[in-house]
């Protein structure tokens, strides 16, 4: 799942920008493509929606320029 279609329910925004103790805007930037996360960014999220669910936004879906796709494997 990509972080865009992830926080388009409100709530999961919500959840996430709490347990990353960042603002929901910032998030939705980085979704948009508007900002970049960082690669602790990165990580922390595929962690924090793998620990909210329902499906996990990879950190090679944030950042494919720093980890290749399982699939393009």
């Amino acid at each position: 799942m990509d972080l865009n279609t992830y926080i388009a329910d409100t709530t999961r925004r919500k959840d996430l920008a709490e347990k990353l103790q960042r603002n929901p805007v910032y998030l939705w930037q980085i979704a948009t493509g508007r900002r970049r996360a960082s690669t602790d960014l990165a990580q922390a999220i595929e962690r924090a929606t793998a620990e909210l669910g329902p499906e996990t936004v990879t950190k090679e879906s944030l950042r494919p320029d720093v980890w290749r796709s399982q699939d393009a494997a």
